[in-house]
């Protein structure tokens, strides 16, 4: 399967690996990650439904997280991009640029799709 990645981003993030993963490993950290996300409350998605029609959807956009809409979490996200593709002889690996890119804002983290021993794909998890 080709997909449209730039060479040189699959290289800088080829530059980036950490660790091999398992699939159950890396859900279970997205799973962790994502008890900290806070629900929004029926009040509150009825405010948003307000500012929706009053202001647009550029400010209800800026104050919610999107990932794939708001039923799926990011394990169930991460599984869901995996199916679609037949990476079945692959390895994942998880990814980061380290922690002072993360503290200049400028830092990514996300698992990378390897196949002999390159970076052939990635799902960017957290950009800053």
């Amino acid at each position: 399967m080709k997909h449209d990645i730039p060479e040189a981003r699959l290289k800088e993030v080829t530059s980036w690996l950490q660790r091999r993963v398992s699939l159950g490993d890396a859900c279970a950290r997205l799973t962790a990650d994502d008890r900290n996300v806070v629900h929004p409350t029926v009040l509150q998605r009825t405010f948003e439904w307000a500012l929706l029609i009053c202001t647009g959807i550029a400010l209800v956009c800026l104050m919610r997280r999107i990932v794939n809409g708001p039923t799926l979490t990011s394990a169930e996200h991460l599984r869901s991009w995996l199916a679609l593709r037949d990476y079945s002889s692959d390895e994942l690996w998880k990814y980061d640029t380290g922690g002072d890119s993360l503290e200049d804002l400028g830092g990514e983290c996300g698992y990378a799709v390897v196949r002999e021993g390159e970076v052939i794909d990635f799902w960017l998890y957290q950009m800053n």
